[in-house]
């Protein structure tokens, strides 16, 4: 392998020193992004309230809930706004372990890994958000008023911006497996029926318990899996050749059927005795089994 060699030790104070370079990170931006968060959190509720016919308002009911609401996003927002130092940081720790094309294509999958989750996020956001708020504004009445709570709306936000990035990160995972030798991809055309069973029962996980929101996760994720075969069959190395011996075992003619014929040929053959004295007491022995003939085995 490429690099340099490292005791484990060292492997470790290099890990750890990611590790505190990442959290460091993490740590400068929380401050910026805690405002952030207290002036993106109202105009998000904006753009959401008006979904539900007269309106949808939210509420919070303990003193400290919209404080701790906001200490929640401005930790994703941190989180979010320090990933690309956190992956270069975790790409330089694997890539002194990795040839060229591997970097490469390690860069390649963790750029479409970031826009995949993008790609998830947004999707839930403009879409199955709205959708939710619509399902839950069909249910107002004269009788019945929906009073929704700011830490249980976020609470379900972020699952679904989280589930639903989570789910589209499969092409990525479906390529790695594919390109390490791990699974074929015509294993994976043949468990299609499993691989679809899968993602039904993670969209259920992932998602609140209604079927619309369900099927709006397991369709697109099918579909990224579909692509994803189509893409890893380019990417997808080459069958290993059989080994040595089965190469020599598939090259060797069958035994013919006078196999027999030519054993007993050779056992009749006669052969030469030595004339040594040391060898006299077998000659006699050997002279008159060489007398005896076989006959070679018929098959009916």
């Amino acid at each position: 392998m490429p690099g340099e060699n490292k005791t484990f030790l060292e492997h470790l104070e290099e890990l750890r020193g990611v590790l505190l370079r990442s959290l460091a990170a993490v740590a400068l931006l929380l401050f910026p992004a805690y405002w952030t968060a207290g002036r993106l959190i109202p105009w998000l509720l904006h753009q959401l309230e008006g979904l539900g016919g007269n309106g949808l308002q939210f509420h919070y009911f303990s003193p400290l809930e919209p404080f701790l609401v906001q200490l929640k996003c401005s930790l994703l927002l941190a989180l979010f706004g320090a990933l690309p130092y956190v992956s270069w940081q975790v790409g330089g720790f694997i890539a002194p372990g990795l040839y060229r094309r591997e970097r490469r294509l390690f860069g390649m999958l963790a750029g479409a890994a970031f826009l995949l989750f993008l790609a998830g996020a947004a999707f839930a956001f403009t879409l199955i958000l709205p959708l939710l708020l619509r399902f839950a504004a069909s249910y107002r009445s004269p009788e019945l008023a929906p009073i929704l709570g700011l830490g249980n709306f976020v609470d379900l936000a972020g699952l679904l911006l989280l589930g639903f990035g989570i789910m589209f990160q499969l092409p990525v995972v479906v390529v790695i497996l594919v390109r390490t030798g791990l699974v074929r991809t015509q294993t994976l055309r043949k468990s299609r029926p499993v691989v679809v069973i899968a993602i039904l029962v993670l969209a259920a996980v992932l998602t609140p318990p209604d079927v619309i929101s369900q099927l709006l996760m397991a369709v697109p994720t099918w579909l990224l899996f579909e692509l994803a075969l189509l893409l890893a069959a380019r990417l997808e190395p080459p069958a290993e050749p059989e080994s040595a011996e089965d190469a020599v075992s598939s090259a060797t003619p069958p035994v013919a059927s006078s196999a027999p014929d030519t054993i007993a040929a050779e056992y009749n053959e006669p052969h030469p005795i030595p004339e040594d004295d040391a060898y006299a007491p077998y000659a006699a022995a050997a002279r008159s089994r060489r007398g005896r003939r076989i006959r070679p085995i018929r098959r009916r």
